[in-house]
């Protein structure tokens, strides 16, 4: 809506100069791996070469599965509680992490560290040293092919006691260096030898299964293309939206009618805006109000759609009052919080309302003098939806709000700025002004200065150094208002009042600009108007404070950590309206607003609507630029119709549909192709988001395993994967390792990524979940991405060497 200039009104302006701090990219983040703890020692019991004479063995010796081997029931069980109290120490402590290179070891003649993969259970293999053998017989069993190739597991943690038979290769304990570089390459070698590796978890059951000692290889697969920008991929939490509304005058409950027409025309997004007229008095929110508003929640779970929600109290740009007081407005923010907290799923992006006509934060008859008030009422509701994005209708409210510019300097530079003494201190310009008497006219002391066509000035000097904030408030001024030592000038500080019927505070800051230095300031009570009416000033000050702090755009240190300042977006509802978008921006073309807002909805939800023609600057080339320069993830479908019209008529509407909030394309996907149980699978995918902006809410990385001819369903959570990261117009690598448990069943499994909501009550509705613009990958049945990769699990197969990145623990039977 636009933001209005009637007559002597118009909206408060706001500070023009601020900073905007550029980050470096982050650096390169250390890549980890999770150990195991090594198996237990070799003993006497090694004599007993096959299972049946180990068992006989006087009740002294167990076989051990993992080693293939004859061991000490003693042994085992100190290994056992050595596990456990690892187990507690490492709980204890929440993770245990191992810095490695990824550099490949090589064999040498001496006992050397072995390389741990990052299993999260005990490993399956028990792996030789490279120490030549003593003359008894060595407990492992004997590869069958040479093991140059393998990468070992795990560290013994003593040598082999015995001399291998004829029958054990010799290539099993090489006495000297290979001459050639193993080829399966391990993940990463630890920096420090060790000695008791601390696992993340533990299996609750010994494996059962030996892998082979061959490595598998991994599959690289080239995804299909990306369907026509025409087509209509039905994504949620993006698009156009439609346009619902609420009124306590006359309450209409969402219809599930109006949802299911929204989703038929490919859209999946409303915009519900809740006017709460019958209590703008300050009066409780009724319970049955509070009731529908439950009811909708639910409606919306159930139409398949989200909402972008806005509480107001008027839609009409002359009500007195538009809001009620402070206190009441907070007292109805905290009955709507417990249920906003309850349905946070069902909401895309709450805005921030309540103050103002139609909730857009201008022409407010009791907050426009009040930021502090206006940071309680944005404070509240961003503490009732946590884990939701909370959006404010210009950039320079969010500056404004989180800018510290409050450091008093110096003060009290304007003489009879209360106009007590009279006319003292001021002159006349243009037709003049008088000083009014009458009580209605006045609003502190006896005197208020009164100005049907013209003002009454005085010229202040003061001293207000570079990076000094100098605050005017209490009057309008005109050009040629404020002069630098130099002799030069700065134009346009206005101090614009919104015209209301009852007394309202203006003032306008702004910074000395570098290398210069204030020395005086002509101040203008102005007000022009050729048919009737006059304006009243009183109050006039200019203040000087300390150089402001704080205000600066989100940027990817502190993006996504949950604070306040982090959690506010922005809306534009007159995007492309005018020069400043309706007041939007402070000026036109303001390219430091342009830069912080930019900058700013990287990381948060915007979105909003258009308002009026205003070709060429609303036709498809400005469109489509700001749309993307700005993140646009949503836009009402209905208004403005002529500038939606230039869109179809320009060719460029098909496009912007498109691409409006995320659009991901899957470009290669690389996998490992076999694996036994308890084994690893590494896997690398390359997604592009060619839209707009990236997801506005966290939703789950998950990868699918589901057997082709059981349809048996296992699968796992990548936790460090944060899709809201995948930003427009960008590629992004998604790398780990899937680790899977020791009770899947053996068989040929399909692969998928399922991107659903993060939501236990929308999870496993399709129609929350995620699709990829490639042609043929999105399962109809399920909302999954297939992609297009099949794994063999057989006892007898053997993980491809493990990538860097996290391990996703798989679960079965879901």
């Amino acid at each position: 809506m636009k933001l209005p200039t009637i007559g002597r009104c118009a909206a408060v302006i706001q500070p023009l100069f601020f900073s905007l701090v550029a980050s470096p990219p982050p650096a390169a983040a250390d890549q980890y791996f999770r150990g195991s703890i090594p198996y237990p020692p070799i003993d006497g019991c090694a004599s007993f070469t096959t299972r049946t004479s180990c068992l006989a063995g006087a009740g002294e010796c167990t076989w051990h599965p993992l080693m293939n081997g004859c061991v000490s029931a003693t042994a085992t069980a100190t290994a056992q509680t050595n596990l456990k109290e690892n187990e507690e120490e490492t709980n204890g402590d929440g993770e245990t992490k191992l810095k490695a290179s990824r550099d490949l070891q090589k064999a040498t003649s001496k006992p050397t560290t072995m390389t741990p993969t990052a299993p999260t259970q005990s490993p399956t293999t028990r792996s030789p040293t490279t120490q030549k053998p003593t003359t008894s017989k060595p407990t492992t069993r004997s590869p069958t092919s040479k093991p140059s190739t393998r990468t070992p597991t795990s560290k013994p943690t003593i040598n082999p006691t015995s001399q291998p038979t004829t029958s054990t290769p010799t290539t099993l304990t090489p006495s000297a260096k290979p001459t050639e570089k193993p080829s399966a390459t391990p993940s990463s070698i630890p920096t420090s030898k060790p000695t008791t590796l601390t696992p993340t978890s533990f299996p609750s059951a010994k494996p059962t299964a030996t892998p082979s000692a061959t490595p598998s290889s991994t599959v690289t697969v080239t995804y299909p293309p990306e369907v026509p920008i025409s087509a209509v991929l039905l994504n949620p939490e993006r698009g156009f939206y439609t346009h619902t509304e609420y009124n306590t005058l006359g309450p209409t409950p969402l219809a599930a009618s109006t949802l299911a027409s929204t989703l038929s025309s490919g859209r999946s997004i409303i915009l519900r805006i809740v006017y709460l007229t019958a209590f703008i008095d300050g009066s409780n929110i009724s319970q049955s109000v509070l009731a529908d508003m439950s009811t909708d929640f639910d409606t919306m779970r159930t139409g398949g759609v989200k909402c972008v929600l806005r509480f107001a109290y008027t839609a009409s740009q002359t009500a007195t009052p538009t809001e009620p007081p402070k206190s009441a407005v907070l007292n109805h923010v905290a009955q709507l919080t417990p249920i906003l907290t309850a349905n946070q799923d069902a909401i895309l992006a709450l805005q921030a309302g309540f103050i103002g006509p139609w909730g857009e934060w201008h022409g407010s008859t009791n907050f426009n003098y009040d930021a502090n008030g206006r940071k309680e009422v944005l404070g509240a509701l961003l503490d009732a939806v946590p884990n939701r994005t909370v959006q404010i209708r210009t950039p320079q409210h969010k500056k404004t709000l989180y800018t510290n510019c409050d450091i008093l300097y110096s003060s009290g530079h304007v003489s009879n700025g209360g106009f007590e003494n009279g006319t003292l201190g001021w002159a006349s310009y243009m037709n003049g002004f008088t000083v009014s008497t009458l009580p209605a006219d006045v609003l502190n002391g006896t005197r208020a200065v009164k100005v049907t066509n013209g003002a009454a000035s005085q010229v202040v000097t003061l001293t207000a150094s570079a990076g000094y904030v100098v605050k005017i408030s209490g009057f309008s001024k005109r050009v040629n208002d404020v002069q630098f030592t130099d002799s030069t000038w700065l134009y346009g500080q206005n101090a614009l009042f919104t015209g209301a019927a009852s007394w309202n505070f203006a003032s306008h800051t702004f910074t000395v600009p570098a290398g210069k230095t204030v020395m005086r300031i002509s101040l203008y009570t102005m007000y022009r108007n050729v048919n009737d009416g006059y304006a009243l000033f009183d109050d006039v000050a200019v203040s000087v404070y300390a150089p402001c702090s704080g205000g600066e755009a989100i940027n990817s240190g502190n993006a996504f950590n949950g604070s306040h300042i982090t959690r506010i977006g922005h809306h534009n509802d007159c995007f492309l309206a005018s020069d400043t978008d309706y007041g939007t921006y402070t000026s036109p073309a303001n390219s430091v607003e342009y830069a912080y807002l930019a900058q700013e909805t990287k990381f948060t939800a915007m979105g909003g609507e258009t308002c009026n023609p205003n070709p060429p600057r609303s036709l498809c080339t400005t469109g489509k630029e700001e749309l993307k320069l700005f993140h646009y993830t949503y836009i009402n479908s209905a208004y403005h119709p002529a500038v939606l019209g230039n869109w179809t008529s320009g060719g460029c509407m098909n496009e912007i549909a498109a691409l409006l909030g995320y659009r991901l394309v899957l470009k290669t996907g690389t996998f490992g192709s076999r694996a036994a149980p308890g084994g690893i699978v590494p896997y690398s995918i390359v997604v592009e988001n060619v839209g707009y902006a990236s997801l506005v809410n966290r939703r789950p990385f998950q990868l699918v395993l589901r057997e082709n001819l059981t349809n048996a369903t296992c699968g796992g959570i990548a936790l460090e994967v944060d899709t809201r990261k995948w930003f427009g117009n960008e590629s992004h690598a998604v790398l780990g390792n899937l680790v899977l448990p020791m009770n899947i069943p053996v068989g040929n499994y399909a692969l998928f990524l399922n991107l659903a909501d993060d939501s236990e009550r929308l999870r496993n509705d399709i129609r929350f979940k995620v699709k990829v613009a490639n042609t043929g990958l999105n399962e109809a049945g399920t909302g999954m991405i297939d992609l297009q990769h099949s794994l063999i699990v057989a006892v007898n197969a053997s993980s491809a060497p493990s990538n860097v990145g996290e391990n996703i623990a798989v679960a079965c039977g879901f």
